[in-house]
Parts: C-alpha cells; sequence; structure tokens
C-alpha cells in the first residue's frame, strides 16, 4: 500500500508538470527517517530532535519544558545593554541551574510517543480569592480548600491562583495519577505562567513544582486557555 501510494504521488506530481527534487525525495518506504528537523521512528513510534538544533527549537518533543527552563538565561541575556555587551554568566544562579540541567538531562529527555496520550480524562475547576482558595474534580466527592494566611492573602491575585492549582493538583494527587485534567481557571495570566513560566522568581518556582509534580505522577493538564503537561 505504501508503495502505492508512492507511485502515485510520483506519477501526480509529474502529470501536473512539477519536477520533483530527487535529491530530496525518499521514494521507496521507511520507517525511519529525518523530516523537518526530526527524527522520526514509526518502529517503536516515537519523535525525538537532531543533534544540530538547539534548546528552543525542541518544543515539538519537549513541549514547554523549554520555555520553563530555559526563562532565566533569557531574563538575564535581555537585560544586556546591547546586543554585544557581555557579562558573566557565573554570578546567576538560576542561570546556571538551568544549563547544568540541560547539560544533564537533554539527551534522556530527547524522545516523545508520536500517537496522542491517551488518558482517562477528568475536568478540574479551581478558584482564589484574598481569602482562601478551593478546587474540586467532576463528578467524584474529591475537594481542596484551605485558608491564606495574612502573608499569603497579602500576595497577588496570579499567585493565588497558582497556589489553587499547585494545592489542589498535590490534595488529589492519587485521582489524577495516570490522568489527563483539563483544568478551569479563571485567571489567565495563572494559566500562562503555567505554560510558560514567568520572569517573576516567585511565580516561576510554582509553575516549576506544578510541571514536576505533572512528570512524577505521570499527569497531563491543560487548560482552555493554556497547557501544561509531560
Amino acid at each position: 500500500m505504501a508503495k502505492e501510494n508512492s507511485l502515485f504521488v510520483q506519477s501526480s506530481l509529474s502529470s501536473a508538470g512539477f519536477v520533483a527534487n530527487s535529491a530530496k525525495s525518499l521514494w521507496n518506504p521507511i520507517q525511519v527517517l529525518v523530516w523537518l528537523g526530526l527524527n522520526w521512528d514509526l518502529v517503536i513510534g516515537t519523535i525525538s530532535i537532531t543533534d544540530r538544533r538547539h534548546v528552543m527549537s525542541m518544543s515539538p518533543v519537549l513541549g514547554n519544558l523549554t520555555r520553563l527552563k530555559t526563562r532565566f538565561l533569557y531574563k538575564v541575556r535581555e537585560s544586556r545593554r546591547s546586543w554585544d555587551s557581555r557579562f558573566n554568566i557565573g554570578l546567576h544562579n538560576d542561570c546556571l541551574s538551568q544549563i547544568f540541567f540541560w547539560k544533564n538531562n537533554v539527551v534522556s529527555l530527547n524522545t516523545r510517543p508520536i500517537l496522542p496520550y491517551n488518558a482517562l480524562l477528568l475536568f478540574s475547576y479551581s478558584d482564589a480569592s484574598n481569602v482562601a482558595c478551593g478546587a474540586f474534580v467532576v463528578g467524584t466527592n474529591e475537594v481542596s480548600h484551605r485558608m491564606w494566611t495574612a502573608c499569603e492573602a497579602a500576595k497577588s491575585s496570579t499567585w493565588r491562583e497558582l497556589k489553587a492549582i499547585q494545592f489542589a493538583l498535590s490534595a488529589f494527587k492519587a485521582l489524577v495519577r495516570g490522568k489527563c485534567v483539563k483544568w478551569h481557571s479563571d485567571s489567565q495570566g495563572a494559566v500562562r505562567v503555567v505554560e510558560i513560566g514567568c520572569p517573576s522568581a516567585e511565580l516561576h518556582s510554582i509553575a516549576l513544582d506544578i510541571f514536576y509534580f505533572c512528570r512524577t505522577y505521570n499527569t497531563y493538564t491543560y487548560s482552555p486557555v493554556g497547557s501544561q503537561g509531560t
């Protein structure tokens, strides 16, 4: 079947007057190839990034981790007075931490299943005020809630919404393990921070905690206006 489809494409292109670039064309069916900068392995059903690409171009495989784990590097780079000015990265512990993370993990993380993540879908809602936060999972008796301390109540609304998500995930960890959770939050700012991180070290730390929770419990969470996953 694959060979027949290949011959059909060749003849259709030729009939339409197109000349295929033979150097860049593979007409015989294969199961492992490099295409669009990705290694496609149809034998084991995975994709990975070629060795020549840099971290930010690895998002097709690593997803939002490329944003979460380069946030401080970008922050320092953009603080330069000019494009050619230099800076001592050794003075920035957060940047060094991110560099060592990629050095130690980029090879082991560089693979992803081709087929979409298939797991039981749960629906969760969370909200936070300047007094308390709460969340629940639709169709279950699972509910989480807590009061803020005076210090926590004084923090930003985005911080409180993020902590509501983090606290709820921890409370629901037995239920969400190995599941896909569609998370509803009325804070687009919080969803954005979960998705790509934040220049604020405090908010970014919460986003990373949520990410590591999802990796530990094999949980995929996403929102109607954003996503976070393993």
